[in-house]
């Protein structure tokens, strides 16, 4: 954690209060009390603790939260002794490394969608989206599904589309349900899942059928106009 010539050096977040941040080294290369200095940070989120007489130690105030800002720049200045004194500043930055805190999350809990039956094998039902607040691989989402009538749908791994392994028939199969997952690639990774409704609609695809092939129906002569003859 010593800092670069530059002035830059990197942090994980979330390792609290306290934190070390960087190991600082400061030489006047005068004598005596022109030699000598003090120096100091002022910034609601680091302090610059003393460690020896030109060594610094710069550590979190608080926790740090990368979802929250991933970029810090703090201003150190030192003051000598002498008369009059000098004075020299420098500008550390800081950036915050990423941790895989977040969990991916769907943007619905649960997704009703639809499809009509006799449909192509292969068409895109629904597409489903899940984000992340990490960053880089972190924030990088694989998805599965998993149905009690498996093999009728499927998901892409990489898009989170949703498509028919099947063509449909509205006569066998009314509706389907089934838990899509989200999962990202950090260490330890952490999922998310959402249930999702397929109603399959229907097409006028069936002709009216007649119960019988033939129907044999008889009545008496000198009935009235109306009277039921069958049915």
């Amino acid at each position: 954690h010593d800092l670069t010539p530059e002035g830059k050096v990197q942090i994980t977040e979330n390792a609290g209060k306290d934190a070390f941040v960087a190991h600082i080294t400061v030489r006047d290369k005068d004598r005596g009390e022109n030699g000598k200095f003090d120096c100091n940070v002022i910034h609601s989120h680091f302090s610059l603790q003393c460690l020896y007489a030109t060594e610094y130690k710069l550590v979190t105030k608080i926790n740090i939260d990368r979802e929250k800002r991933a970029k810090f720049t703090v201003g150190m200045s030192c003051n000598d002794h002498g008369k009059p004194p000098k004075k020299t500043f420098k500008r550390i930055i800081i950036t915050v490394l990423d941790t895989n805190d977040n969990a991916p999350i769907f943007s619905q809990n649960i997704y009703i969608t639809k499809i009509f039956e006799h449909n192509k094998v292969g068409a895109t039902i629904i597409r489903l989206n899940a984000t992340d607040k990490d960053f880089g691989v972190n924030a990088r989402i694989t998805y599965g599904l998993k149905s009690k009538y498996p093999g009728l749908v499927d998901i892409s791994e990489a898009t989170g589309h949703i498509f028919a392994n099947v063509q449909f028939d509205r006569e066998k199969l009314e509706d389907l349900e089934a838990t899509v997952f989200a999962k990202d690639q950090g260490y330890p990774a952490l999922t998310a899942s959402a249930t999702i409704h397929i109603n399959v609609l229907d097409v006028n695809d069936e002709t009216p059928r007649f119960s019988q092939g033939k129907y044999d129906f008889h009545v008496l002569e000198g009935e009235p106009s109306g009277t039921e003859v069958g049915q």
